[in-house]
Parts: C-alpha cells; structure tokens; sequence
C-alpha cells in the first residue's frame, strides 16, 4: 500500500464523523456503480431453517433456482463500490432490501458518533452487510422498514421474491434479484444446553473457579449462549478460559479476572491476561490484585494468564549515518506485552524521539540549535514495555 490520505470529516456541533464526499463531489467524477459478490441467508435459531439446515447459507449471485427455507430468515450482502478512474473499492453508500416489492431495510452510510464506531461488528458479518439489525443495534446508519427488525417470515408455501438495490453517492445503481422459496419443513427448537445464557439487556455473570466475567447491560447486540470450557493445564501459571468458542466483539470493555494458581516469578507485575488464539497470545493488559489478575476486554473468546520478564529489543539502525542525515533511528519491538513508553537523551539531555507504529521505529530529528554538529555524542534510550520490563541503550555517533 503506497502513501494515501485518510480524511475525517467532524461536525462541530455532534461530533459525529461525516461522509465528506458530499463536499467534493463536484470535483469527482464516477459513473461506475457499486457491485456485488455474494448474498447469504441467516436461519434465525429455534426460529428458521435453510436448504433444512440451521447453518447460514451463501447464495452464489449466478445460482439456477430458487432456495428453499422456513421460519424467519434474514438476509445479507456481500458488495463494494467502485469509482471512476481508479481500481480502488469502498463501502456501498445505500443498500436497500425489498421482498415482494415491498421495503423492508436500508443503509445509509453518511454520519455516524464515536459511540457508535464498535456497533459495525453487529452490522457485518465476515464480508457480508447484515440486512437485519440485531435488537442492541442503535447504529442509525441502519433502518428497519418491517416490525421484525428486517428480518423476513417465510410462513406461505410460494415463491419470495428479494431483490437488492445498491447506490453510490452518485446514483450508480447495481439491482440484483434472488427467490427464497417457501417450503414447509421442521425448524428444531432452540435447546439452550450451555451453562450460560447471555441476554443482550441484562446484566450477565459468569462465574467459575479461578475466574470471574461480568458483561453489563446493553455490552452485547444480542442474546448469546455462552459456549464455556475450561482447559486445566498442570504446568500453565493459570487454567485457560474459553468464554466462547467464537471471538464476540463487545460494544464496551468489561472486566475479567482470573486466578493465578502457580507463582512462577514473585514480581507480580510481571503478570498480564492474554487472549489464545491457536498457539499464539495477544496482551489484553491487567494487573495482579489479591491472587488474581483483571483485566479488560472488548471481544469474548479464550483467555489465559501469562508472563512477561522479557525486556524490549532495541536496535541501532544505520548508526553510521545519523550525523550525516542529522536523524537517529531505532528499531524497538516488544513480543509479549507491548512498548509502554520511551525516553530519549542527547548529551544527557532530553531528545524527542517519534514512534513510526508502521514499521517499529523510533526517529529522532537532531536540533543543531541543541546539538552540535561536530564532536562526539551520546545517546541514551529507555524503553518500558507494559509489565514494567526495561531495556537501556547507549550509542556514541
């Protein structure tokens, strides 16, 4: 990806983030409209069924026939959109979903609140643009024209006839039509065999030994039955944690604690929470608090407690060169927890240095006016990373 321009637009009097095409469309030319890839079909649980199946079910846009469901269903689409001039895509700006001529949802992507920002993770799924809004789903940028939130009742045996509309800012319009067929078949009802049932508008606890979740009210889009498992791990400094055999973002953090069983290291800020994704773990932060370290979190899946006694890596980069290009450049990485903060001097004077996040680099523009171009020089460059570990370094150019 080659140097771009991210523009944010924000209004003064809401703060909201705005479409800025609006503003210089006169100086865009597009006369491309957007395009789709795919639709899938949502059986909803205990509710509705697809093909005789409780999975979701993607529909090819070239696909012969009709697709046979039952119950209530929802839709979504997978689209981009396309402009003059460039290959680049971007967000369809309007989506509207009609079944028997009739509206039953539409999108429009032109303003939205900070607050709302995490709400696009109840709106998508994977690629796909839900054509339905999940009930904790205040994101304004959707509308539901139907009682059922977009969701659509199949309950007749005939053919249902849904047809997408895309548009672009422009106009462009993209049309695309699929049937749902009505035919009569069993829809299983929802068993609930989890220990844990989450509601959308309660307060939810999970509470096991060792470890202890509170979600708050309105933290999740919708009801979610918790698929939990423990994983005991004799040799582990704690139990692993599966809060839900899929990750679930939240709409805001909430607090995870959960017990330390061996105390490998006696330095207890050494400790943190991580999530476990495959072999890998990812920092979620935490500190260590009455044997137990808590945490924050914004997305269930399966957590850990885990150790960080490694001091960040700091290296030199071109040293020969710094006095030349009047700039000093060090690579730093941490690989457990995070860089926490850095701190550089010149001649034992404080130096401004700049984190570059792309590439891992700390940048330091030399001021002749503070430093001397001739002579001898000394750097000195402190790096914490989030468990309080430190690397020191000292260059001469």
């Amino acid at each position: 990806m080659g140097p771009h321009l991210h523009l944010d637009l924000i209004e003064d009097a809401t703060g909201d983030r705005l479409d800025p095409l609006p503003f210089f469309s006169k100086y865009i030319k597009d006369n491309r409209a957007p395009r789709a890839e795919a639709i899938m079909i949502f059986p909803q649980p205990g509710k509705g069924v697809v093909q005789g199946s409780l999975q979701n079910k993607i529909i090819a846009l070239n696909t012969v026939g009709p697709t046979e469901a039952w119950g209530v269903i929802g839709a979504g689409i997978k689209a981009y959109d396309y402009m003059t001039g460039t290959s680049n895509r971007y967000g369809v700006y309007s989506v509207t979903l009609y079944v028997d001529g009739a509206e039953v949802y539409n999108s429009v992507v032109d303003r939205y609140s900070p607050d709302e920002n995490r709400m696009i993770n109840s709106w998508t799924h994977g690629h796909f643009m839900k054509s339905f809004i999940d009930p904790g789903n205040t994101l304004r940028m959707l509308r539901a024209h139907n009682a059922e939130r977009g969701l659509v009742t199949i309950n007749e045996e005939r053919d249902y006839h849904f047809l997408y509309e895309l548009k672009d800012y422009y106009g462009n319009t993209a049309r695309y039509r699929f049937v749902i067929s009505g035919k009569k078949q069993p829809v299983p009802p929802l068993e609930h065999k989890e220990k844990y049932l989450f509601k959308w508008d309660q307060v939810n606890y999970l509470q096991e030994p060792g470890m202890t979740l509170i979600v708050p009210k309105g933290v999740l889009y919708t009801d979610l039955p918790v698929q939990f498992k423990v994983y005991p791990d004799s040799n582990a400094v704690s139990y692993i944690y599966q809060l839900n055999d899929e990750g679930v973002p939240l709409h805001a953090s909430c607090e995870l604690s959960i017990g330390v069983r061996r105390r490998v290291v006696q330095d207890t800020t050494k400790y943190y929470i991580a999530r476990k994704t495959g072999n890998r773990l990812s920092s979620v932060g935490g500190r260590y608090e009455n044997g137990f370290v808590k945490a924050k979190i914004l997305s269930l899946g399966t957590y850990v407690v885990a150790v960080d006694t490694v001091p960040p890596v700091v290296t030199p980069l071109s040293k020969n060169t710094w006095a030349r290009a009047g700039k000093i450049l060090y690579r730093v990485k941490d690989g457990q927890t995070g860089i926490r903060s850095y701190r550089g001097t010149i001649d034992g004077k404080y130096a401004l240095f700049q984190w570059e996040m792309m590439t891992n680099r700390l940048i330091c523009k030399i001021d002749p006016a503070r430093v001397s171009k001739t002579g001898k020089h000394i750097v000195e460059l402190t790096v914490t990373d989030h468990c309080g570990n430190v690397t020191v370094l000292k260059d001469i150019y």
